[in-house]
């Protein structure tokens, strides 16, 4: 039986299991005994969702009856309330769910979750979403987006499956080059500077299949926060955005399984407690497109190809105590994509971590987290005489550790982030029937990068609140190291080495670091009007190296070294946030200038593929990123959605003193994935309490590409003569989707049913040009490359048991 079959049994066991959950109504709840706690206050925390979904609710309001003011819950349905030790009567508001009142007997600091219902009726629509738009108004931070997993449930996507990374293309100043690409673009940012975070841990690769399905389990994940102005001291090593991607477990009472199938994949998920104190989520995926490609029988190429993968995520939280509580979480993916009998590409990610969390006192809490990860790719080229492949990736173990204290006008964090990088030892083979040919083996890099950082969100009046924050940090390569010593006046080649230089392991090769300064100011001269200004400045210690617009898995991740130093970027944002309706409109301008040092771009005709001594095929450059956002929604009513617009610049200049290697003599030139125009189009229609409509359109500025200009002949072979580089465009990219998702088809189970169709046009866009030398002729010509030119129809069914 094919592997990837065995997650379509394992999804047919858990329907078969007949589990339900069960919502108790208790009315009642005590937590310790009279006399247990010492203290004059004790801490109730907790999170509220909703019973149903055991979706995270934002925004509801807890308060003992009574009390003036109420606590609300944060963007994932968490709340902290300080109390005398005694009985109270208890209530629990939120625009969406009907109000929910009990008592609560508390002597002792502890957590209680609460679930809230639906109401009987639809409620007035004057509240609904109200609480979730005044947090957004009041947000201190500059350029920061977060989304639910229910808003990116609605959005249509590729065969119909729930992406989260593909969702941030519809974010203004967000882009990607083209279907196909395994990363995202913010901001004039290239796919290496997103620091991708899942719980904390880092992802070098956040896609499926490269890049056409996210590797998040959706039935996992709560949602994520990205920030692409203002990133927080707490957050480095990335110049770009800093995704943050929240999974659960979600608070249940009772197991709950999750069963989604799809065309193209098919997931389950189980979660819920184990005895009082631990709760574990189990959450795992399979694609198989194989079954599609082989009805392609007029394709030798598509027939014979085979693309599939894997992905499991397990977590466990133990509460050791009321206030004290530690997680543990293991997470693997496995791709497998070849292309008929010419290559084939394999790449794997594993993640294990281990984190703690503790109430110190009533208003300072700590965490602590360590994370263990490995990525590794392989490339085997099939046609090649004789076939060869290449294997490499790196082992990375990040961790933090932090306090976080908070009182009426401040929220404190500080604390220190720490990672080890080691790059794998690359691995070339080639394979000889009649000679043993050894393998190539190139030793890279390792380094350690060390960070302590402040940061405070002070409220200085009603109008006035600013975020501070400054880091520090010091990286070094470690050894043991090879490289050469080159004849001045010349650039790095084998025809400039000179003499041999060997680092012992263990020494420091070189070392970089600095201080980093974070501060973003918010103004509201209205309660529905804010304005915000931000500047950061922040060190990435690790490059992608690669001459292509969107990674593969042959492109090298390298980290910082003296001929390839930390890339360093300043950025200045200013902003004006402007709601009115009733909370019903929300219009978003933001402006941006960011300036980078220590960029790496390849040389012409460059051979990335094993160089053992990279200053040889790169050429050091530095970079500029402008433009500007506006973004218009509609966010409460039938139909909703988002109208946004950007223009963006990614301009890039070699700097090298050798004037053999300047790119195009030295002049700006835009990047790889320079698109100026970008335009997001999301709308939803709500047909019903059961039905909605969803539609979606892009379209994008042609990136750009190297033209060839000419050709000339040398002896008898024909050479082409190309212009310079990125001096031409490809085609803009244009693409219209559509989804109708339905809900509640079943009285007994919580089920939904999604018809989508992507790319409903049909455009054949170009991903991009390359040129070919045609049989019939010794001069290369132009060609384009679409990777979906077709309309892709797709239904998803997904329960809940």
């Amino acid at each position: 039986m094919h592997k990837n079959y065995y997650f379509l049994l394992l999804f047919l066991v858990f329907s078969l299991t007949g589990w339900a959950q069960v919502t108790p109504r208790n009315t009642v709840h005590s937590i310790g005994e009279a006399g247990d706690d010492s203290l004059a206050q004790v801490i109730l925390s907790g999170r509220v969702t909703a019973v149903t979904t055991g979706d995270p609710l934002s925004g509801a309001a807890i308060r003992p009856s009574g009390f003036g003011a109420a606590m609300k819950t944060n963007d994932v349905g968490q709340y902290q309330l300080l109390l005398f030790p005694g009985t109270y009567q208890m209530e629990v508001e939120h625009p969406d769910m009907a109000p929910l009142t009990f008592e609560l007997s508390i002597f002792r600091s502890g957590n209680l979750n609460i679930r809230m219902d639906y109401p009987s009726k639809e409620l007035e629509e004057v509240v609904l979403e109200a609480y979730a738009r005044e947090e957004k108004v009041n947000e201190v931070t500059s350029g920061v987006e977060r989304l639910s997993i229910e808003d990116i449930r609605l959005q249509p996507a590729l065969m119909g499956e729930v992406d989260v990374v593909n969702s941030l293309q519809w974010l203004p100043g967000v882009s990607q080059v083209g279907e196909g690409s395994a990363g995202f673009n913010v901001r004039g940012g290239n796919i290496d500077q997103n620091l991708v975070l899942l719980d904390g841990a880092p992802l070098y690769n956040p896609t499926h299949l490269l890049g056409f399905i996210s590797a998040f389990h959706p039935d996992l994940v709560q949602g994520y926060s990205l920030f692409k102005g203002h990133v927080p001291a707490r957050h480095g090593g990335r110049l770009a955005s800093v995704l943050e991607v929240e999974s659960g477990p979600l608070p249940l009472d009772t197991f709950q399984v999750k069963v989604g199938l799809g065309p193209i994949s098919g997931r389950a998920a189980v979660q819920g407690p184990i005895g009082d104190q631990t709760h574990v989520m189990l959450g795992l995926r399979g694609g198989y497109l194989d079954w599609l490609l082989s009805f392609f029988d007029d394709i030798p190429t598509v027939n014979n190809s085979a693309a599939n993968f894997q992905e499991g995520h397990f977590r466990v939280n133990h509460n050791l105590s009321d206030n004290h509580r530690l997680g543990a979480a293991v997470y693997a993916t496995r791709d497998f994509i070849q292309i008929g009998n010419r290559f084939n590409y394999q790449y794997q990610t594993r993640v294990a971590s281990l984190d703690y969390n503790g109430i110190l006192s009533e208003n300072l809490l700590i965490q602590v987290s360590q994370h263990i990860g490995q990525y590794t790719k392989s490339f085997e080229e099939l046609r090649a005489t004789p076939p060869q492949s290449i294997n490499n990736g790196l082992t990375y173990l990040p961790g933090r550790a932090q306090l976080f204290w908070f009182s009426e006008k401040h929220q404190v964090r500080t604390g220190f982030n720490w990672q080890y990088t080691r790059g794998l030892t690359e691995e070339l083979r080639v394979e000889n029937d009649t000679l043993d040919i050894p393998p190539t083996l190139v030793d890279r890099p390792q380094g350690l990068e060390v960070a302590f950082f402040v940061e405070d969100e002070w409220s200085l009046t009603d109008k006035w609140a600013v975020s501070l924050g400054l880091r520090y940090v010091r990286y070094g390569q470690l050894g043991p190291e090879k490289g050469f010593t080159y004849a001045t006046g010349f650039a790095p080649s084998p025809l400039t080495r000179l003499d041999s230089i060997t680092e012992a392991a263990g020494s420091i090769v070189s070392q970089y670091g600095g201080f980093e300064p974070r501060i973003s100011v918010r103004y509201k001269p209205f309660e529905t009007t804010a304005l915000r200004a931000s500047y950061h400045r922040m060190r990435q210690f690790a490059h992608l190296i690669s001459n292509t617009a969107a990674p593969t898995p042959i492109d090298l991740w390298l980290v910082a070294t003296d001929y390839a130093p930390p890339q360093v970027a300043d950025q200045y944002t200013l902003g004006w946030l402007q709601q009115w309706g009733g909370y019903r409109w929300e219009l978003s301008i933001e402006g941006f200038y960011k300036q980078i040092a220590g960029i790496l771009e390849y040389r012409d005709f460059a051979e990335l593929l094993g160089a053992q001594y990279l200053a040889e095929q790169t050429v050091p450059a530095r970079g500029q990123a402008y433009g500007g956002e506006f973004s218009l929604q509609r966010v409460r009513g039938r139909l909703t959605g988002r109208v946004s617009y950007a223009y963006v610049r990614a301009l890039n200049q070699s700097v090298s003193p050798y004037p053999e290697v300047q790119i195009n003599g030295g002049a700006w030139f835009p990047a790889n994935y320079d698109q100026p125009h970008q335009v997001d189009i999301l709308l939803r229609y709500r047909s019903g309490p059961k039905a909605f409509f969803a539609i979606n359109g892009v379209y994008r500025s042609g990136r750009p590409y190297t033209p060839l200009v000419g050709s000339y002949y040398l002896g008898p072979n024909a050479v082409g003569d190309f212009g310079p580089r990125n001096s031409d465009r490809i085609t803009p990219y244009l693409r219209l989707d559509a989804s109708l998702t339905i809900t509640q088809l079943a009285k007994r189970y919580d089920d939904e049913l999604v018809i989508s169709v992507y790319n409903v046009l049909g455009r054949e866009n170009a991903y991009s040009f390359f040129f070919q030398r045609p049989s019939s002729s010794v001069i290369p010509r132009p060609f384009k490359l679409s990777v979906l030119g077709v309309a892709f129809p797709a239904i998803v069914y997904n329960v809940t048991f």
